[in-house]
């Protein structure tokens, strides 16, 4: 059985998914590296990686969706928001559908 097989599954989750025509070496180690931290130091790293893009561009997002993510790090930050397993979000959003069908 190969490595990759004994491994948890949140281990899998953080293996490396880029490749060299989509990012730099340099910027698929930063990816990497930021992916094994916490939430609140993501959400930290996140927020300084948006406010350092230059000029109009903001990465194409507008002034309201710039207004959310701010919000959601200072939720985090400040404790306010409860964090779910992808398993238990997706059970969840299953749910609702079925629900509104």
């Amino acid at each position: 059985m190969n490595a990759a097989a004994h491994q948890s599954p949140r281990a899998r989750r953080w293996e490396p998914r880029y490749t060299e025509d989509v990012m730099s070496a340099a910027a698929k180690e930063i990816i990497e590296a930021a992916l094994k931290l916490d939430p609140t130091e993501r959400a930290h790293v996140a927020q300084e990686l948006l406010e350092s893009i230059a000029g109009d561009a903001n990465g194409g997002l507008d002034a309201e969706w710039i207004k959310e993510l701010e919000q959601r790090a200072r939720d985090i930050e400040e404790g306010r928001t409860d964090f779910v397993s992808w398993p238990e979000a997706r059970k969840e959003i299953e749910s609702s559908l079925r629900r509104s069908r």
